[in-house]
């Protein structure tokens, strides 16, 4: 039998995202994490990659 499961990611957006994102795609840590993690993501049904969800909480 075949488990599915969903991973849910917040993230705090901030005045510097693409910045951010920049820098974090050139951590060697978060480079090892994804090599690992990519092979495993398995998109829903007709999508072909992340689905954006609505969002239904918020904190501040």
């Amino acid at each position: 039998m075949m488990e599915t499961f969903m991973n849910l990611v917040t993230m705090n957006i901030g005045a510097r995202t693409t910045k951010d994102m920049e820098e974090l795609s050139k951590e060697p840590r978060n480079i090892e994490w994804l090599e690992i993690c990519d092979p495993m993501q398995i998109p829903l049904k007709g999508e072909s990659s992340w689905k954006e969800m609505e969002l239904i909480y918020f904190n501040n």
